[in-house]
């Protein structure tokens, strides 16, 4: 993707259509970042570890190397769980990439919409309000994550929050459950929000907590990881099954 000419070298995207308005703004930044790149030819990319500004190599200079790239990765391992549907899977994927049609993305595709989330009529309905920081949201989120007994800032977006759950010690069987905590939550959120905009149907609280959890019932019997429990106690005797874990 680049050209020599008189001039030097130049970036050319190759982009295969025109962009509408609303891509101009984000392609912008990036191309000032890979203006000031200089490309080799013939030789491979790599990392270079240029150490502190004294010169020296430390573990914190190695630190700065590493970490952005951690970060910025996409959460691959995390997004595909095994034995969970396939479905949940692509809207997950959807999520963390940005992609899934809430209100916003649709008026920036040219829909004449008023945006506001319709699960708590308070904000504008985006990806991140809608899965983590809606108070319908952030109050099965503060449950799951009290009853373990944890504390946690709120990540600001989708694909913060599945590095922030990544991590946690727990045995075999839990850690598997515990990977698809995320998953149950956004899944059990979208398909309120639909029923709300779609077929008028509210839920309370207790019932969007039942569901999820009839989900992480039936995806865990899939990994044999809660052979030890019935339905009704995963459901109703939550506290037992965190302790088992």
């Amino acid at each position: 993707m680049v050209r020599s000419d008189g001039d030097g070298p130049e970036w050319d995207l190759k982009l295969r259509r025109d962009l509408y308005d609303w891509e101009i703004d984000p392609l912008i930044p990036l191309l000032n970042d890979i203006r000031a790149v200089q490309v080799s030819e013939g030789v491979e990319d790599s990392w270079l570890w240029t150490g502190n500004e004294d010169g020296n190599f430390s573990v914190r200079s190695a630190y700065s190397l590493l970490l952005p790239r951690c970060t910025t990765e996409f959460p691959a391992d995390l997004v595909w769980c095994k034995d969970i549907p396939p479905k949940v899977e692509l809207f997950m994927w959807a999520a963390v990439l940005g992609k899934i049609p809430t209100i916003d993305s649709l008026q920036r595709r040219g829909s004449i919409l008023a945006n506001r989330c319709e699960m708590c009529l308070k904000c504008g309905e985006s990806v991140s309000h809608l899965l983590i920081h809606c108070p319908v949201a952030k109050d099965i989120w503060d449950f799951m994550v009290e009853s373990f007994g944890f504390s946690w800032c709120f990540p600001e977006n989708t694909k913060d929050l599945l590095w922030a759950w990544n991590g946690c010690k727990f045995s075999k069987g839990g850690q598997k459950l515990w990977r698809l905590i995320p998953h149950a939550i956004c899944w059990v959120l979208w398909k309120q929000r639909n029923e709300i905009i779609f077929d008028s149907k509210q839920s309370s609280f207790h019932e969007r907590l039942i569901r999820m959890k009839g989900m992480l019932f039936l995806w865990g019997k899939g990994l044999n990881c809660l052979s030890n429990f019935r339905f009704e106690d995963f459901v109703v005797r939550w506290e037992t099954v965190v302790q088992a874990l």
